[in-house]
């Protein structure tokens, strides 16, 4: 396992820099404090997590090489949503924090890379357990409404411009 740490070294800063956690500009920079702005938390990240499931497989339908098989489209439109349910919850628990988000991405994108070959049957059942138990953990401890400890207030990047200048 240590003899991959160049490998996993590489992946976590191609991933940071170039890859996924960019996405998170787009995801929770810039839609989820819009989304929110109208609905809860939890719908926000739902429609992120069905939106980034439809930007990861039309990388698949495509045959662009990003490392999904075309079997995985099913897992993509059920693990997203709830993944994004995390996602919005480290951004609203942040207030907005971005970075926090990257590195989180980041982080989940890394590990993947330390996963053998020949995943256990216990292993798969871990990850179903953290996939199906963090979205509901955090959705029974802090409610649907706010996907945090209190009302998120994320920064929409202009906004907070706009209202001064006319105050």
């Amino acid at each position: 396992m240590f003899a991959d740490l160049p490998a996993i070294g590489f992946r976590f800063l191609f991933t940071l820099f170039l890859a996924g956690a960019l996405e998170e500009f787009g995801w929770r920079g810039f839609l989820q404090p819009r989304l929110q702005e109208r609905r809860s938390e939890l719908f926000a990240a739902v429609v992120i997590g069905i939106i980034w499931a439809l930007w990861h497989a039309s990388l698949t339908v495509g045959g662009t090489g990003a490392g999904y098989e075309s079997g995985e489209i099913t897992g993509l439109f059920i693990g997203l949503p709830l993944f994004s349910i995390v996602m919005a919850w480290v951004y609203n628990s942040t207030r907005g924090g971005v970075l926090f988000v990257m590195l989180f991405h980041t982080m989940i994108n890394t590990t993947s890379i330390l996963e053998a070959a020949d995943v256990t049957a216990v292993m798969e059942l871990a990850e179903l357990a953290v996939l199906l138990g963090l979205p509901l953990g955090i959705l029974l401890y802090y409610g649907r409404t706010y996907l945090a400890a209190t009302r998120p207030e994320p920064p929409i990047p202009g906004k907070d411009c706009r209202q001064q200048d006319t105050g």
